[in-house]
């Protein structure tokens, strides 16, 4: 079967929830699933799967419950500049591993790290999320998952 290397976002629990559903799945059908997580995914997830990796990540900053971009912009700031060395991070990791397909649910670091290393990547992000444009990985499609869409080994 397939080793899948798939990355979640630190923020909100739906990504974490939908990486666990999915993992879970995968894992039934005889996938080896390999998580790159970082914040609250990461303290979500790592208890509840076998293989979860520690990624640095993005994450909002939160006053009166709503998120303050500014706040959140310049606390994030030096993640930036360390985005080659995560990539070159992650890149070795799929050297050393040699997965089959990537999946990152609102991740940025591994589709550019899997563009990089000529792996396959499926890109789940939320439409209203953000109107800017994401790494397109080969063999990447933009068009959304059909709701009848099936895994096939």
């Amino acid at each position: 079967m397939a080793r899948i290397l798939y990355s979640c976002c630190g923020e909100g629990q739906g990504h974490s929830s939908r990486v666990l559903t999915i993992t879970r799945a995968l894992a039934k059908l005889g996938h080896e699933v390999k998580i790159l997580a970082s914040h609250k995914a990461f303290k979500v997830l790592q208890p509840r799967l076998p293989d979860v990796q520690e990624i640095p990540g993005f994450t909002f900053v939160y006053q009166n419950n709503r998120v303050e971009l500014l706040a959140s912009f310049w606390g994030n700031l030096p993640l930036v500049s360390q985005r080659r060395r995560i990539i070159r991070n992650i890149v070795k990791l799929i050297e050393d591993w040699q997965p089959h397909l990537a999946i990152t649910d609102f991740e940025p670091f591994l589709p550019r790290a899997a563009e990089l290393a000529g792996l396959r990547c499926i890109v789940w992000i939320i439409r209203a999320s953000f109107l800017s444009r994401a790494p397109r990985c080969r063999g990447t499609s933009r068009f959304p998952l059909s709701p009848r869409a099936r895994w096939s080994g």
